[in-house]
């Protein structure tokens, strides 16, 4: 772990092949992702938060059948999500907030069966949320916020009896919240955020933004 310190440049390599872990959050290396994700295939935790690492996500990311936590935040990605982004059978951690990410959320992110804290706001995703994050039914923490996103709420978001944090803030959201997610109050949810163009009867006044 090289994590929370001044360390710049480039990555230090060669890396080995059976590096199970790689923790250099905090730092300031400049390097492109394709770096850890096509030549790492063991990997099972990446934490890069906080870098100036550039590139894309490669379609090969599915390839790593053994990732279980993905920490991206803060860097200088660009590009789309690949649909490989659902072969990761294990993943429970995803966080790519705060880059310059594009294109459609995938369908194919649905079929992350484990993952509880989805993070990808404050990047440049359009289009509709898919109805297959429904699937997601171990989510907790989903954070959608300052995107480019449009249509409707799905109203499979209900099936999410877990989800404890639900932040939409910062889209272009239409019409109402689905009773079906309305219902998960009595359940764990205590934050669920969005923009005050969305009708809610069931929101907590905090919640809503500034109209």
């Amino acid at each position: 772990r090289l994590g929370y310190n001044y360390f710049t440049g480039p990555l230090f390599r060669p890396l080995s092949a059976n590096l199970r872990g790689i923790r250099l959050a905090s730092n300031d290396f400049e390097f492109d992702v394709s770096i850890v994700l096509e030549e790492l295939s063991s990997l099972e935790v990446v934490d890069l938060q906080t870098n100036n690492i550039k590139g894309t996500i490669p379609s090969t990311i599915g390839s790593l059948s053994n990732l279980k936590l993905l920490n991206l935040d803060n860097n200088e990605l660009s590009g789309s999500l690949p649909s490989s982004i659902g072969d990761l059978p294990i993943i429970s951690d995803m966080r790519l907030s705060q880059n310059h990410l594009t294109g459609l959320v995938p369908t194919e992110v649905g079929m992350l069966s484990l993952l509880y804290l989805l993070s990808i706001g404050e990047n440049h995703f359009h289009g509709t949320l898919p109805s297959t994050l429904g699937r997601l039914t171990n989510i907790e923490y989903f954070i959608v916020r300052g995107n480019e996103l449009t249509g409707t709420i799905p109203t499979e978001l209900g099936n999410w009896k877990q989800a404890t944090v639900l932040d939409m803030t910062g889209n272009d959201f239409q019409g109402s919240v689905p009773t079906e997610i309305c219902s998960l109050w009595s359940r764990k949810l205590n934050a669920l955020r969005l923009d005050c163009a969305i009708e809610c009867s069931c929101c907590n006044v905090n919640d809503i933004g500034q109209c």
